[in-house]
């Protein structure tokens, strides 16, 4: 990593925010978490009921 000055504080706030949270970065910063990739056409029906669980556990 190169460290300049104008990053420092973005830096810092990041450190700070990645302890605050022991590395469990709130939702909203969180790139995506899960993909649901069904194989093949017959697997469509289960992909749907998996998004759906986990849909209702957030």
């Amino acid at each position: 990593m190169i460290h300049r000055a104008p990053f420092g504080s973005m830096e810092r706030f990041v450190a700070v925010l990645l302890e605050h949270c022991a590395g469990r970065l709130p939702l909203w910063l969180v790139p995506t978490q899960v993909k649901i990739l069904p194989i093949s056409d017959k697997y469509q029906e289960y992909a749907t009921q998996v998004l759906s669980t986990l849909k209702k556990q957030i």
